[in-house]
């Protein structure tokens, strides 16, 4: 602070020095300066070390070799020093970087508080750990009562990093001629974060909310900031990052994400066609948000130079929404102190960008969550159902595919059989293992009551947590045969799995399964009317779980910006052929990945087609199989028929077609030889 006073009237030429004394806040004067006072008078000096935004009064003591002066004290009026600059505040407290990425430059860290209350953390299915988590910087600021939220996410490599480090030392004012900057996130924890890599592989993949306090906008910002798209462990590793985000709208109180006033998608400018992976990658984020949420999607383009960008075409041809864009060029924010022409004019540029784009964020409407919060509930439990429909469906093949080998047996065995003779023969059967997860850390949700494994990879360990699980609705599991309680379910070390098994039998197997001893009909009438019963029966299990699934779409197409997951079939089916071509470090488990979410993509797919039939292989029916399988059993058509309404018919028929064609084959039902056949049971007699 400078300092001015007047020359003495009297006596001026005898000062050898002058004494200048303060008092802060109204407290006692001491000492600051000493000046030591020559032939010439002085009337100004600069007082230093003043501690900022605080009160001060100032006093004079004009000492010659006699003793103080007898002319009264110079006193000051009371006076308050300015702020410190945000930027120099934020570095009093910051740590240098060890190892700065930018060498032109200091890079500084600044002081994190953690919330601890807000941290998550979870398992990963790859054995990692990762969550959500929220630091808060610059300090508290209690006196705002507004806050903004930004999500920002982005593929590695896009400059997302770079984004948020130079928008931080834009909010808190670092200049261009400052020998210092600050960073967040390094490149290098970004890209090991992230998974990209291939030489490290992170063992922590966070999303991490940065709430940024007493910085240039008259509101508290944060910055939710997430791990990049892409990396080399590929969808699942994506998914898991939407997972966060989904497990961040879910929390409750001031730690959770109620609102959002913008997604921000981080891509790169030159981007002509963006890549089936970042596609696939973009719709997923989209697909987490209500229709409400379309005008807060921005694209910040980054690497920007004067000219349209290209990627905004490629934004269009991927259907993702947005109705602004911000364009964004950050290359002089870490070049250092001394600029050439060049740089200033891109920091110049920069500054107007950050300033525009905050401007932006002033006027757009802000978002409550709770449509996403539904959106996403909606999308786990259409997820769910198709899972279960998956179970159902591939159970009831395989039963009738064991039903078609024994028929097959009966066919090559008929001697044996009306001789009663002993004979073994084979048959491929789905039998359940346990494939152990011990030491791999993941949780598991497997029900002691029918034996199965309901969720592979859940979030809570501790049993008493069961309630919460995602199979579980109203308290019951979605997945289970039996719809049984929550507390049947057990967090255990291994996945019960099913797969194919060749099996060894005997004749006497084959008539304890399907002889019954109040029964005079012969085996093979037993075995057909017992496979058309427990057709009859899964139909019916089907079709009413695709139903469900159907409901669940038309309840999504409603609030959702990507309601159907249809459009992810292609992209999927493109990535996997990617992957098998370029055959990179670990491609297999990525194509495992990307297969099991085919698998789903195509089911939601199909099960929103009208002519959509789980079994449709098994029923290339006729009229004439219907009726003569109507004729044999009489009393299962009639009773099924009787109980159904009229919508139901046409399920009936197709059941009892499907039994027919199924296990009579490509006969041409409708020869009137067929319909004059006297024998008990013609099927049999494998014409």
């Amino acid at each position: 602070m400078k300092l001015v006073w007047p020359t003495p009237t009297q006596g001026a030429e005898n000062v050898t020095e002058i004494v200048i004394l303060a008092s802060l806040e109204n407290n006692s004067f001491i000492q600051m300066d000493t000046i030591q006072v020559g032939t010439t008078f002085h009337n100004e000096a600069l007082v230093q070390n003043l501690k900022p935004s605080t009160s001060y009064r100032f006093k004079l003591l004009l000492l010659t070799k006699w003793g103080c002066m007898p002319e009264p004290e110079v006193c000051t009026e009371e006076t308050r020093t300015k702020p410190e600059p945000r930027a120099l505040r934020l570095r009093s407290e910051a740590q240098l970087a060890d190892d700065s990425e930018w060498p032109n430059t200091q890079v500084y860290v600044p002081l994190k508080k953690e919330v601890e209350r807000a941290r998550k953390d979870f398992t990963l299915t790859t054995g990692q750990s990762g969550g959500v988590r929220k630091y808060i910087i610059g300090g508290e600021h209690k006196d705002l009562d507004q806050d903004k939220v930004l999500l920002v996410v982005g593929g590695t490599g896009a400059g997302k990093t770079t984004l948020i480090n130079s928008m931080v030392n834009y909010l808190y004012e670092v200049k261009k001629e400052d020998e210092f900057r600050f960073r967040l996130v390094s490149q290098i924890e970004e890209t090991q974060e992230s998974g990209y890599s291939t030489k490290v592989k992170s063992k922590t993949k966070w999303v991490t909310a940065f709430v940024l306090n007493n910085t240039r906008l008259h509101y508290r910002l944060t910055v939710v900031d997430t791990p990049g798209f892409g990396d080399t462990e590929g969808i699942q590793r994506d998914k898991e990052t939407t997972r966060y985000i989904k497990e961040w709208f879910s929390q409750k109180g001031p730690d959770g994400l109620d609102r959002l006033d913008a997604v921000c998608m981080v891509v790169k400018s030159s981007e002509t066609r963006l890549t089936h992976q970042a596609q696939f990658e973009l719709n997923q984020v989209v697909a987490l948000f209500g229709k409400d949420m379309e005008s807060n999607i921005l694209p910040l383009l980054t690497f920007c130079d004067a000219s349209k960008p290209p990627a905004l075409e490629a934004l269009k041809a991927a259907n993702v929404p947005f109705k602004n864009y911000y364009k964004f060029n950050n290359s002089a924010f870490f070049e250092g102190s001394d600029m050439d022409e060049f740089q200033k004019m891109f920091w110049k540029l920069g500054v107007s960008s950050f300033e525009k784009f905050f401007e932006g964020i002033e006027i757009l409407p802000v978002r409550s969550l709770s449509l996403s919060k539904e959106v996403c509930e909606k999308r786990e439990r259409l997820e769910f159902q198709v899972i279960a429909l998956q179970f159902k469906v591939a159970q009831e093949i395989t039963q009738l595919e064991t039903m078609r080998q024994e028929f097959e047996v009966m066919k090559n065995h008929e001697a044996d059989i009306q001789r009663n003779s002993d004979f073994s023969y084979t048959v491929v059967e789905q039998r359940q293992i346990m494939c152990d997860l011990e030491g791999t850390g993941q949780h598991t949700t497997n029900c002691l009551n029918c034996n199965i494994t309901c969720h592979e990879s859940c979030a809570y360990s501790d049993d008493k947590d069961k309630e919460k699980c995602w199979a579980m609705t109203d308290g019951k599991c979605r997945i289970c045969p039996l719809k049984c309680e929550w507390n049947f379910h057990k967090n255990l070390p291994y996945i019960i799995a099913r797969i194919p098994l060749t099996i060894r039998k005997t004749n006497e197997d084959l008539k304890r399964k399907y002889e019954q001893a109040v029964s005079n009909k012969e085996l093979a009438e037993n075995m057909l009317e017992s496979i058309a019963e427990q057709l009859m029966k899964t139909q019916s299990e089907i079709n009413a779980d695709i139903q469900l699934t159907r409901q669940h779409l038309r309840e999504l197409s409603k609030i959702a910006m990507r309601p159907s997951r249809m459009t992810e079939v292609s992209y999927i089916e493109i990535m996997i052929a990617n992957e098998k071509s370029n055959a990179e470090n670990g491609w297999q488990q990525r194509v495992e990945h990307l297969e099991h979410q085919l698998k789903i993509a195509k089911a939601i797919a199909e099960a929103n087609d009208p002519n959509y039939d789980p079994l449709a292989k098994y029923k290339q029916s006729t009229e004439g199989k219907l009726n003569f399988l109507a004729e044999r059993f009489p009393k299962i058509s009639e009773g099924w028929l009787a109980d159904k309404a009229k919508s139901a018919v046409k399920k009936s028929k197709a059941a009892f077609c499907a039994v027919g064609n199924f296990l009579i084959g490509s006969e041409d039902n409708s020869n009137p030889a067929h319909k004059k056949r006297k024998s008990k049971m013609p099927v049999i007699q494998y014409v």
